[in-house]
């Protein structure tokens, strides 16, 4: 099962190159995803190359690596495995899924960009508020894969999924949400005492840009 969204567009060889390493992998539960390009409106482009290493599934929610849904092939019985996407998220649905898909199958980048994405005004996100929603969903991957197996990991993948909501709120000129977010974690100041620090060098480094 290939997946294409309407404003990006395969490369040629894309198809064939995928069904090729998908044959390739042993287990029947798989999916592979391939480099791909970003094309901004002024026709300048950013070219995504990643590798995956021991762990695709936390580099994924780390944001380490980044695939959308039009690079993914997978095989039906992973669709069937997983029941296909969450439906509660409103956006990053293809990250959720591509976090359980490589918790519970082979996963394979084929090295080579087979696809481009065109990046519109209307892709991105504007409600900030959507965006955290949505970061909290993404929060019970964590749980779904690693609560059970790997409690340190599963703690320390929620730190920084929390590190990035109370950043969220800051960079919305939400201090008091931020703190209040932040002790609702049930987590003291002094553990944001990093996202605290690089956030306002941010905020500097902004201000000093537009002064100059």
């Amino acid at each position: 099962i290939a997946l294409l969204d309407d404003d990006d567009w395969f490369l040629p060889g894309k198809i064939q190159k995928q069904v090729k390493a998908l044959d390739n992998l042993d287990s029947d539960i798989k999916i592979c995803v391939c480099w791909y390009r970003m094309i901004e409106g002024d026709g300048s482009f950013i070219e995504k190359k990643y590798t995956f290493e021991k762990n695709p599934s936390l580099q994924i929610l780390w944001n380490e690596v980044i695939f959308t849904t039009s690079t993914m092939m997978f095989s039906k019985k992973l669709w069937e495995k997983l029941d296909g996407f969450n439906e509660t998220f409103r956006r990053r649905q293809d990250i959720e899924f591509l976090v359980r898909a490589c918790a519970v199958g082979e996963a394979y980048i084929v090295n080579e960009i087979l696809c481009e994405r065109l990046m519109l005004r209307r892709n991105l996100l504007n409600d900030m508020n959507e965006e955290i929603i949505n970061l909290d969903l993404l929060k019970t991957s964590t749980r779904y894969i690693y609560e059970n197996s790997n409690p340190k990991l599963f703690n320390k993948t929620t730190d920084v999924f929390n590190e990035i909501i109370f950043r969220l709120w800051i960079k919305k000129n939400e201090p008091i949400k931020a703190v209040s977010y932040m002790l609702s974690c049930g987590r003291s100041i002094g553990c944001f005492k990093e996202a605290i620090i690089r956030t306002l060098k941010n905020k500097i480094h902004r201000l000093f840009k537009k002064a100059i």
